[in-house]
């Protein structure tokens, strides 16, 4: 991970995927228990993790962006809310068993070697029932142009969360082309995968 790299993307006044929270966290935020601990992975600016902890929730976001947590921690106080920002390397990240109610993950994009060592930890570390909400860019994406990482290899498909994130029963999973207006960041015809996913009672 090239922390100069989002470190300079960050360092702007105005934020760069803007304040309000994706579209799809808010329509699945239902699933999440009241109350519940939520972790928010490669968090960014705060956007998500703020609207989160203004609807009850006690949050905790991953990044390791210098810049993202100083303009996340901002926007929280902007918000008279408390989140928990750490700084840190996910693969170096303890997740802890049976921990959160429900884990974040828009669009966090990780190198192959890191996704598949991260995703197998995700359902661990999720409470009896837990939900993951997650939203990314698939290999379509490559085409628009609109967002997202240039190597394919970082994209999602439906068969790589299926193979890589197991014991989990989704609620949904679907894909296909959206309209996004998140910042400048992700902006215009954009190409994503979608899914909602409970951890399966054994």
């Amino acid at each position: 991970m090239n922390n100069k790299f989002w470190n300079e993307k960050y360092s702007h006044e105005s934020y760069f995927y803007g304040e309000h929270p994706n579209e799809f966290l808010v329509e699945e935020i239902r699933h999440i228990p009241k109350e519940g601990r939520v972790l928010c992975l490669c968090e960014g600016e705060g956007r998500n993790a703020v609207y989160l902890a203004k609807n009850g929730f006690n949050v905790t976001a991953i990044d390791f962006s210098e810049e993202a947590k100083n303009k996340a921690i901002r926007l929280a106080i902007r918000h008279n809310v408390s989140i928990n920002y750490q700084l840190l390397d996910l693969a170096e990240y303890d997740f802890e068993l049976n921990k959160w109610d429900a884990i974040i993950s828009i669009f966090a994009h990780l190198p192959s070697p890191l996704r598949k060592n991260v995703y197998p930890k995700l359902v661990s570390s999720l409470s009896e029932s837990g939900v993951l909400i997650l939203e990314a860019y698939t290999t379509e994406q490559i085409r628009y142009g609109t967002g997202g990482p240039k190597e394919i290899e970082m994209l999602c498909t439906e068969k790589i969360l299926k193979d890589e994130i197991g014991g989990l029963n989704w609620i949904s999973l679907t894909e296909g082309e959206k309209h996004l207006q998140e910042g400048i960041g992700h902006s215009g015809a954009s190409y994503t995968i979608r899914g909602t996913a409970r951890k399966s009672v054994k």
